[in-house]
């Protein structure tokens, strides 16, 4: 399947059990909205295709936003690449639910994208945080970009999501 239009194409991968705090955690309020509705709401202004990964785990996300859903099992590497098979579309961003971030990261992040690599690892102060571009379906070659904000939150506590409330209050 061909790119239909300049922008990418996005990867949702929700599917997890949010064991550290709850799997319902993508659903906390943040400032009026849930944190994926502001994760997809963001990714809307970047990506002309929106794809969610989700499990058993995660089935009341099921049709609560217009998008194109993939059933996963609740493994991700598997899930991963069950949903790079159906999506078959490259460059793809791949994301976490639960994250908080200023979409100028993700811009900036994907204007660094190097198609001589098969994946693009984004990390925040030398930490993984689960944002990658996949250029294709190979896995031998990749790059990691370190990236310095102080806005990117991944929610996997409670601390977590209130580190991230006290730095968007003002915003």
């Amino acid at each position: 399947m061909g790119q239909s239009s300049n922008k990418i194409a996005c990867l949702i991968m929700a599917g997890g059990l949010g064991s550290r705090l709850n799997k319902k955690k993508m659903l906390l309020d943040f400032f009026g909205s849930s944190i994926i509705e502001r994760e997809i709401s963001l990714i809307r202004s970047i990506s002309d295709s929106i794809y969610i990964c989700i499990s058993k785990n995660t089935e009341f996300l099921l049709n609560l936003f217009d998008l194109n859903y993939i059933q996963g099992s609740g493994d991700y590497s598997g899930d991963l690449l069950l949903s790079l098979k159906r999506i078959d579309r490259f460059p793809l961003l791949v994301m976490p639910a639960d994250i908080i971030f200023n979409i100028g990261l993700i811009v900036k992040f994907i204007s660094m994208n190097n198609n001589n690599y098969d994946i693009i690892n984004m990390k925040i102060k030398n930490n993984f945080t689960g944002v990658s571009i996949f250029n294709r379906m190979a896995f031998e070659k990749y790059l990691d970009i370190n990236m310095d904000d102080p806005g990117f939150f991944n929610v996997n506590t409670m601390d977590d999501y209130k580190k991230a409330l006290e730095y968007y209050k003002y915003l």
